[in-house]
Order: structure tokens, then sequence, then C-alpha cells
């Protein structure tokens, strides 16, 4: 080629990989879970801009987004990326739709970008020197996250993983990012890579990564001084401008950009540690502390039963609105009864919420995870929860690569994957406790309730069952006789006719309840129904509850002998909830007292073979501690065939 190279790759004797970095992909993956990679890509841009504050100043940090297009010639060394995309040989079906796609942009002159400077930041390091510095790591390294010299700050950060950058790759079309740096000396640098993968051209092999540099006489990578002449790759003050050429369409998108800023940033914008300014194409919108209420009311859902799957005008309101609580979780002794110390921002004041969400955020104002406690997801509440600079450290521990879960699967020390399971555990059971104290008090019954006539009908109910179904047994004095487990058999009268007036109407048809698929998996043949509400009455007697089922009111109930019992939550609007509720957080005791005192066996999700007698089936269960009276349920019954 008579062209100069701008892009440099290592020469290697053979090529071995003939796939994309699994990092791109995996990243895209994650960010596609999680919503979209819009917010992936915004999220760790702006994170690495608030991790390189200038700790001397009390000005928030600004990052401007700017969605532009600049004529394809203006891109530096992009030919030499077209020469090598062109050169690739895909291992894969994958791959290889990729690398078409690549192709398709070479004749494009038109080329949309995304750049992103930021200002009141250090900016890169040591790029003069090509020494020890910030900018080496940043420009060269893959997989490296490098450390802030002031222990307390390098806590509090947010990148841990070292593969944020790759995000910028990844949202580009042709996995090419470039990034303008200067540093507090004045010294402008321009630096980028494209990510490929292993590929011969020119009768020579290469890796899959490009870095745009220069070779010093020893071949090692320099960084290039910035004397392009285009303004989208010029960055004249302190601090970083990434620039990102053939974006993603959805990242192009105004409304993509403004709820990726405020959703994950929320929290440094309410505190005024970021201002973002956002240009889209010439449409200008500045969101800091002043304007981020009336940005929520323009870009989110303003009626709380809306808000099921986004959650930031709940946050923002439970941030600003509710007193801080203490939230302590501690580690079992084997960790030295170690304790993480939280404020918890908590709301529960609408019964209208539609989901229950806890945003977990670090101390820098960036939320980590829109985190479910389990069993309730689907409970009216909203809660903000932050940390300190120890809390941060060790929730940075437990995040995923794109930084939005916490979780102890991407850990492969036995011991620390253990104690991270214990800690969120106990993170869920502080949360949990805090949840169900507050709705437990909202429904407190003012005053004694009258239950004389409640246990007037239960007793009259329960005598005339047993009664019913009792073995007959003749004792003598101090004489234990033995009884015969064969039942009598009785002759079946036709029921007396009631004292109502002959001229009353005829009985309404029995129902028909819903009837699922049997679970092939089940080892027992069953028939799953849900029950219509009007057959189940509850009561609840001091510590104990009484549920009564009336199944001869359903067609073709008078067949069944025994049925397991499961349960699931409903909410307000009488949507079941998937999460469900442990039976043995509810009850520690069930027995069937129609026939006696039968013991049922039960265990987190269902009650099994309860005998039926006659379509009726009466339920004793003692309540267990973490009973809510106000619980709304849905029964859902299996016929054991």
């Amino acid at each position: 080629m008579s062209y100069k190279k701008y892009f440099q790759f290592s020469k290697v004797d053979h090529v071995e990989i003939f796939t994309f970095d699994p990092s791109l992909e995996r990243f895209r993956q994650q960010m596609m879970a999680d919503g979209d990679d819009v917010e992936g890509t915004v999220r760790e841009i702006i994170q690495n801009s608030l991790d390189a504050k200038i700790r001397e100043t009390e000005e928030p940090v600004k990052v401007n987004l700017i969605v532009t297009e600049v004529e394809k010639y203006d891109i530096p060394g992009i030919d030499d990326v077209f020469d090598h995309i062109q050169s690739l040989k895909p291992g894969n079906s994958y791959t290889s739709e990729t690398v078409q796609h690549m192709k398709s942009k070479i004749e494009q002159q038109k080329v949309v970008v995304l750049t992103a400077s930021d200002s009141n930041t250090q900016g890169l390091s040591g790029a003069r020197k090509n020494d020890g510095g910030t900018y080496p790591v940043y420009a060269f390294n893959k997989g490296v996250h490098a450390k802030h010299k002031d222990a307390g700050t390098e806590k509090t950060r947010g990148g841990s993983h070292g593969v944020g950058k790759i995000a910028n790759n990844a949202a580009s079309e042709i996995h090419l990012m470039y990034f303008a740096n200067c540093d507090e000396y004045g010294n402008k640098h321009l630096g980028g890579s494209v990510q490929l993968f292993d590929h011969d051209m020119n009768n020579q092999s290469y890796r899959g990564t490009g870095h745009y540099v220069t070779l010093d006489e020893n071949g090692a990578f320099m960084p290039r001084i910035n004397t392009h002449p285009s303004n989208v790759f010029q960055k004249n003050s302190r601090g970083l401008k990434i620039i990102i050429p053939y974006l993603r369409k959805e990242l192009s998108k105004e409304v993509n950009l403004v709820k990726a800023v405020c959703n994950n940033f929320f929290v440094s914008i309410i505190e005024n540690n970021l201002e973002v300014s956002l240009n889209v194409k010439g449409k200008e919108i500045i969101i800091n502390d002043r304007s981020l209420e009336e940005i929520i009311h323009s870009y989110y859902a303003t009626d709380v039963p809306e808000m099921k799957y986004e959650f930031l005008p709940l946050y923002y309101s439970s941030y600003l609105n509710a007193a801080p609580q203490n939230l302590q979780v501690t580690l079992p002794k084997k960790y030295n009864s170690e304790t993480y110390n939280f404020k918890l921002y908590f709301f529960d004041e609408n019964e209208e919420i539609p989901s229950g969400r806890t945003g977990i955020v670090r101390s820098i104002g960036m939320k980590i995870e829109d985190r479910k406690v389990p069993s309730h997801v689907r409970t009216p509440y909203n809660a903000v929860l932050i940390g300190g600079a120890k809390e941060d450290e060790y929730l940075k521990s437990l995040e995923n690569e794109s930084h939005t879960a916490l979780s102890n699967e991407q850990i492969r020390d036995p011991e620390k994957k253990k104690k991270a399971k214990h800690f969120l555990n106990r993170l869920n059971k502080q949360l949990k406790e805090v949840i169900e104290e507050s709705q437990n008090k909202k429904f407190e019954p003012e005053g004694e309730i009258d239950t004389s006539d409640l246990i007037y009908e239960m007793n009259w109910e329960f005598d005339g069952q047993i009664n019913k179904y009792s073995e007959k047994v003749e004792l003598t004095d101090h004489i234990n006789l033995e009884i015969d487990n064969k039942k009598e058999k009785r002759k079946k009268h036709p029921r007396e006719e009631s004292d109502e007036a002959p001229s009353k109407e005829p009985k309404t048809k029995k129902r028909r309840p819903r009837k699922k698929q049997a679970d092939p998996k089940n080892e027992k043949e069953v028939s799953n129904y849900i029950l219509p509400p009007a057959i189940v009455n509850r009561a609840v007697i001091e510590k104990e509850e009484f549920i009564t089922f009336r199944f001869d009111e359903i067609e073709g109930a008078e067949q069944w002998k025994k049925i397991n019992l499961g349960l699931k939550l409903v909410n307000g609007q009488g949507e079941e909830i998937d999460d469900g509720i442990s039976l043995t957080d509810l009850y520690t005791n069930i027995t069937e007292i129609t026939s006696g005192e039968s013991k049922i066996f039960f265990d987190e999700f269902k009650m099994y073979d309860i005998p039926v007698y006659d379509g009726y089936t009466l339920l004793n269960m003692i309540i267990g501690p973490k009973y809510n009276a106000n619980l709304k349920f849905v029964y859902k019954v299996e016929v054991v065939l």
C-alpha cells in the first residue's frame, strides 16, 4: 500500500481466532437483556468521566454528548480500517453476518458519529513520556483497570473489570472508536482502536485489534499527537473526548439518550455532581439539578399505575422526599460479623405503584441495578439504597461486567463466592423486613374486632363435620379398645329439603373452573384448576387461619379424593405475582380437620395429598412469624387422579 498506515495490528505467525472478541458480544447481550445497549454505552462513558473528576474543584463534571454527521474522508485512517475488514474470513454464520454488515458500510459517505466530551476532569496522563500513567493503559491494554493513586477515591470509582472501553467499540457498527485527550499540561493526543479478529492481509497474519498509534524506532506503540483538522476529533481543554463513528441507530435517538443519562445518574444530577448537555442533530437539551424534574415529566409516564417498567420518576421522588433510614447488612460469624451500612430512602404511600423496586446506587451517584426483592416484586413500594466507600468497594466486586446487576456468579474463588451469596441473601432479608414492617403498620386494625359470631359459626361447622366422619368407638372404664381402621360403609341419604318455600328458583348450574395443562414432570397424574373465589372462605383467629373449600359447587368435584394445593399472591389490581411466596414462611403447621387431625405435608410451593370428603375440605393452619393477614391469594388446585 502506498498510503501511510494509521492503524497498527500486531503481526503473528498464523491466525488462530476467527470470531470477534467475546467481550464485545457478551457486553451487547448483557445490555440487551437489561433493556438496550444505549444505556450500557452511556453508562460507561459517564462513569469514566465521574471517576476522573478533578478532586480540587467544586464544579460538577460536565459531559457534552453530540450526535452529528461527518464525511467519511474526515475519519482518520478509515481506508486502513476497511482494508483489514475486507481481509476478514469469518469462522461461523453469526460472524459472517457481522462482517458482511461491516463491508456494506465501505461506500457510505455520510457517517453518523457520537462524541462525548467531558470537562472538570483530569484527562489521561502519561501520554507524553508513555510512562506509567493512565494513557498507555487506556490506549493499548485490554482487560486492565487503571487504579487511582488515592485509595479512598479508588474504592468509590465505577470501573472494575477493565472491559468498559470496549463498550465504545460495541456501539459502532464496524467496532471502531477514537478518543481525543488533553492532559493537565495541555498535551493533545488522538488515539483509537478497532476490534476485528485474526486475519491475513498481503501475505502477513495479524491479530484482531488495531490501534490508532505511531511506532517508535523499536516498533513499540506510541501516542499520536493530535493534529487532525476536524473539530469532531479535537479536544482543546483538559479532559477526554470519545468519538464513535458508524453509530448504531438506536444510539442516535434523542429519547434513548435522555433516558440512559437520567436512569443511571439521577443521584449524581440531583446532587449537582454531574451536568449533561445533549445535542442530537441540532436540538440541545441540558440535564442538571434544575432541569431534571421537568425532563422527567417530558420523557416519562406521569401516572403512577403506568410506571411498571420505568422506575426513575419514583426513584426521583423517593430520594428527594423520603427521610433516609439506616439499613445494616451483617455477615455471619465466619466472616467476623462484618457489617455494611447503607442509607435507605423508602416510600410506600401510594397503593397504585405497580412494581416494587430498590434502586441500588454507588456513592458517585451511578445506579447499579433495579433490585427485585423476593416476594415483593409487585408490592407497592419504591426505594433507593446508597452506601459509602466501604460498601462501594464490595458492591463493585459483585457487579457483572456491564455494571447492571449484583451477583456472585462471576466470582471464581469459592470462599468469596459463598461470602457474596450470604451478603446478597442478607441484603434481601433486610429489605424484606423493612417492606413487610411498613406494610403491616399500614394495615393494622384500629380497635378490637368482635369475633364471637365467627367463633360460634366455626365451632358449629367443626362439630357437624367431625361427627359426620368420626369412627364409632366404645370405651369401658380404664380400658383402651383397639380401633378398627376400616370405616363403616354407610348408605348415603338424600339431603333433607330446605326450609325454604318450594317456589324457590332452581339452583344455579355448578361452576366450571379454568383447567390448566397437567405438568408432565409430576410423578402423579394430576389435573390443574384455578378456583373461583366464591368457594373459598378464610378466617383468622389469633395465631390460626382456617380455610374452607366447598368444591361441591364445581362440576365433577364429587369424584375428587385428594388434591395438591398451591397459591399465588395477587396485587390490588388482581394481577398474579409470578415470584410467588414461600408457604414455609407463612405457616408452621397445616392439618385437615374435616375427618380429625390429618397432618398435611407442605414445602415452599405446595400442600400435598389433602383429602377431600364429599367435595369439602377444611384446613387449620398455624401461622408463622412472616404471615400477613392482608395478603390476597389465588388458590390453585391439582386434583390427584
